[in-house]
């Protein structure tokens, strides 16, 4: 088989979760941040033959790139075979109990107090705005008919910065998320959350992202 440019893209985005990957027999890809704070899920156009385990996935990405995107891959066991041009990569698996797995099911949206459409250039431009300004805590907030989105550093001394993303007709609730934790692909994305974590769903449905919130 081969791995999409697309499919890459998604494989780099998930190893700044987590090192490491167990890929599993289908379409989809899954990933879970060692504090397990971050699930991620992707619809890949390339169907996994079989379970795989990938310990570091830097390095498995880095292959593939050197040898060409059009790179053939026979996953067989232990071993995954990469070829290309005269080039042979024998490259060993990793046992999957040792690496942090995603779970077999989606995390349940129950009681959802707010949602909102982050535009993917605004949501750009706020998450480089609070990297630039140091600003560790981001919040999504219902507040008197609007919805906002937010950054501070927890102190009363900080910079801050507050973007409006329209209207609501749900209650006040503030939900709290680490700045660290926003990992997505850009793009546009719905978002739901509940007081617990907050579901990121992009334009095609084919990526979904779970971040915990804090308290």
């Amino acid at each position: 088989m081969k791995i999409s440019t697309e499919t890459l893209a998604v494989l780099t985005n998930f190893q700044s979760i987590n090192q490491s990957l167990v890929l599993k027999p289908g379409e989809l890809v899954k990933t879970l941040s060692d504090d397990k704070c971050i699930l991620a899920t992707a619809k890949t156009s390339e169907t996994f033959p079989s379970e795989f385990g990938i310990y570091d996935l830097a390095q498995f990405i880095n292959n593939v790139n050197t040898l060409g995107t059009d790179t053939e891959i026979d996953f067989d066991g232990n071993q995954g075979t990469f070829k290309n041009n005269g080039f042979e990569v024998s490259f060993r698996a990793c046992k999957p109990e040792l690496i942090t797995q995603a779970p077999d099911k989606d995390l349940p949206m129950d009681d959802v107090k707010l949602s909102v459409v982050l535009e993917g250039t605004d949501l750009k431009k706020f998450l480089k705005l609070a990297n630039m300004n140091d600003l560790k805590n981001i919040a999504l907030e219902n507040r008197d008919g609007k919805i906002y989105i937010s950054a501070d550093d927890g102190s009363d001394t900080s910079n801050r910065i507050e973007h409006s993303l329209g209207d609501t007709d749900k209650e006040n609730c503030r939900v709290k998320f680490l700045t660290t934790h926003l990992k997505m692909i850009p793009g546009t994305y719905s978002v739901e959350s509940t007081e617990s974590f907050a579901k990121f769903t992009s334009q095609n449905g084919d990526l979904n992202y779970w971040i915990v919130a804090q308290k």
